[in-house]
């Protein structure tokens, strides 16, 4: 988020292969869907802390980027 001067995670996306190709894609979103139509502006939702420890740093992976 600009205003924090860091990036930080928004998903962490895993790519399925079939041969040379994408097959698939699943994102696994840190931000909560607990808006009316359960996506709506997650770009602007902080983080949830919960999610971001089962995915990111469950795998070793950093919490935010400066």
């Amino acid at each position: 988020m600009e205003q924090e001067k860091t990036h930080v995670p928004f998903s962490l996306d895993v790519l399925t292969l079939e041969g040379d190709r994408i097959k698939e894609v699943t994102a696994f979103v840190v931000r909560p869907a607990d808006t009316e139509d359960g996506y709506a502006r997650w770009p602007d939702r902080a983080a949830d802390p919960r999610r971001v420890e089962a995915v990111f740093r469950r795998f070793g992976l950093p919490d935010h980027v400066d």
